[in-house]
């Protein structure tokens, strides 16, 4: 006879989060049977972003119990995530230090992508857009790296030690604006996935490039930003084998790595931005003493000057007063020599010799 089924569950891209029977970023459904029932389930499922359906069946406590330490376990995480870059950030940018702005950026974009592919997004941001929520992975993965490749480009001052470097990482922002806004409509071709998947990937590789030629070149702070770079490129292989080679690895540990991942890399970006503004700090500490040290050289000649310019005038006062001495003396030798003058003039009756013997 035809077997009797039943419809426990229901969910395609039109329907909003409150349609599903059950309020869980994942799909799941209660099931009552009587005792010791024999009963099949008939599962049908198909999406545009996911490689595969965990499937379990347990208790109503169990399930409640795991539900709470999964939601315990992951907004822990993106709570520290989150704190911990607000904190920085704001930090730093208090600090004068503009990359901050797209370190902050960048990983609060990284953040939100985890919420939501982890299911909260729709759950708690839009829940009346399940159509969006169908592919916003894709738009929101574009942007997560073109705030990359931005942080990238200012942390290691591409236009002014790496320009050629600086030109490939403005292409790959433009690339992902565009692809951004094409992903809204053609995410569906496997085609464009791969394809994007495939820019991710070697966006990923330019990224450690960053890193490690800022490494060669001494900036402080480059290895953490290597090491966060690492980071990177081992999440998005993770999730590249699973898309590549579905049902080869549990999505929950992807999911996981990818978590711890994108706080280690968090981490070490943030110590990385500090020892870079530390080192900045140093140079401008440096800096200040050798203008300081400069302005006092310059102070010293000054005052050299200044006394010179008084030694100057002091003499010209001295030389001045001994002229009108001087003249004042040739004034009161003139007087006595004119009057002889004028007494050897009246010598005239006596005898020429003793005439020229006086003139002389």
């Amino acid at each position: 006879r035809r077997p009797q089924l039943r419809k426990l569950l229901r969910v395609d891209d039109t329907m909003a989060f409150a349609q599903r029977s059950m309020n869980y970023r994942n799909l799941a459904a209660t099931i009552a049977l009587p005792a010791n029932t024999v009963a099949d389930i008939l599962v049908a499922y198909s999406s545009k972003q996911a490689t595969q359906l965990p499937l379990s069946i347990e208790s109503e406590d169990h399930f409640y119990a795991r539900v709470r330490h999964e939601d315990l376990h992951n907004w822990a995480l993106l709570a520290m995530l989150i704190g911990m870059t607000l904190v920085s950030t704001v930090y730093l940018m208090a600090m004068g230090f503009g990359t901050a702005g797209y370190y902050g950026a960048y990983i609060l974009i990284s953040g939100l992508y985890l919420f939501h592919t982890d299911g909260y997004a729709f759950q708690y941001l839009w829940p009346d857009a399940p159509r969006w929520n169908s592919i916003a992975v894709a738009p929101i993965g574009m942007a997560m790296v073109a705030a990359g490749c931005l942080f990238a480009r200012s942390f290691i001052a591409a236009p002014t030690y790496h320009p050629r470097l600086n030109k490939l990482l403005l292409a790959c922002i433009a690339i992902a604006t565009v692809l951004l806004v094409v992903s809204i409509f053609g995410l569906e071709s496997r085609w464009f996935k791969t394809g994007t998947l495939l820019f991710v990937v070697a966006t990923s590789i330019l990224y450690l490039t960053s890193g490690i030629l800022a490494a060669r070149r001494g900036q402080a702070g480059a290895v953490f930003f290597v090491i966060g770079s690492l980071a990177i490129i081992s999440t998005i292989c993770f999730g590249a084998a699973g898309y590549l080679y579905p049902g080869q690895f549990n999505q929950d540990v992807a999911g996981h790595y990818g978590r711890y991942a994108l706080l280690g890399e968090g981490t070490a970006f943030s110590f990385a931005i500090l020892l870079h503004i530390l080192n900045l700090r140093r140079e401008r500490d440096r800096a200040l003493q050798r203008e300081v040290q400069t302005a006092q050289e310059k102070l010293a000649v000054s005052e050299a000057l200044i006394e010179a310019q008084k030694s100057h005038s002091r003499a010209v006062a001295l030389a001045e007063s001994r002229r009108h001495r001087l003249a004042s003396t040739a004034h009161d030798i003139q007087q006595p020599l004119a009057s002889l003058r004028m007494a050897v003039t009246q010598l005239t009756d006596r005898d020429n010799e003793t005439v020229e013997h006086v003139h002389s």
